[in-house]
């Protein structure tokens, strides 16, 4: 039987291939850091807004009701792992770095256009205090790549380990950076709130894996990466 030969690119053809590929993994990534970008503005926007919806207890228990512990803020944090943790899953985790380093990048610059826009309006009791901003993004930035860390070592076994213990690595990573760091040498049962928004991240991480089911059709890995 004959054997085929494949030709070798031309030097030109070599380089136009390069191009073209660094050109999609841009677009790429590009993408993807604009379909990450709104759940990381929603999250900020609402950290301090309970989930009201399905409170149905009196007043005497309520703080058996939703809105007592459960913020709109904490549920698009952790949609925004599960963003996160898809795009890791689809294309590795050096895309989903890369989708986050971009994401935030752009996020820093929106706000500061925004506040450069806003500031003749502005009061400084309108703004929130530098030390929270600053280890807000800092802890969930860290918890993100943590999540992807964790969903890389751990995405050739059960479908369902690598988005949990991304999920739940990522949130204790959070919890641990940001409590300490911002009420640290307070009187406050920071201690508590940290225990409890674990507590809650945790729950959120087992109920993400629905949607995450639903959607393990709809974005494969691509070839060469392990899961399924």
């Amino acid at each position: 039987m004959r054997e085929t030969h494949r030709r070798a690119p031309t030097p030109w053809e070599a380089f136009q291939i390069r191009v073209r590929t660094s050109a999609e993994a841009t677009v790429r990534v590009v993408v993807l850091a604009g379909v990450l970008l709104p759940f990381l503005a929603i999250a900020f926007l609402t950290l301090d807004r309970p989930v009201a919806t399905f409170d149905v207890f009196s007043v005497e228990e309520d703080y058996l009701n939703p809105s007592a512990w459960l913020t709109q803020g904490q549920l698009w944090m952790m949609a925004s792992l599960l963003v996160v943790i898809l795009a890791s899953r689809r294309y590795g985790d050096a895309y989903a770095t890369s989708q986050l380093m971009l994401a935030w990048g752009a996020a820093a610059v929106l706000l500061a256009a925004g506040l450069s826009y806003l500031a003749p309006q502005l009061e400084a009791s309108d703004l929130p205090p530098v030390r929270f901003v600053a280890t807000f993004v800092a802890a969930w930035m860290m918890a993100q790549f943590a999540c992807v860390t964790m969903f890389e070592l751990t995405r050739a076994v059960k479908w369902w380990r690598a988005p949990l213990f991304g999920a739940l690595f990522g949130s204790a990573v959070f919890c641990v950076i940001y409590f300490p760091f911002l009420y640290s040498g307070s009187k406050l049962p920071w201690l508590n709130w940290m225990v409890t928004d674990f507590a809650i991240k945790a729950g959120l991480a087992f109920v993400f894996l629905a949607p995450y089911a639903m959607l393990r059709g709809v974005v494969p890995p691509r070839p060469g990466l392990g899961g399924r």
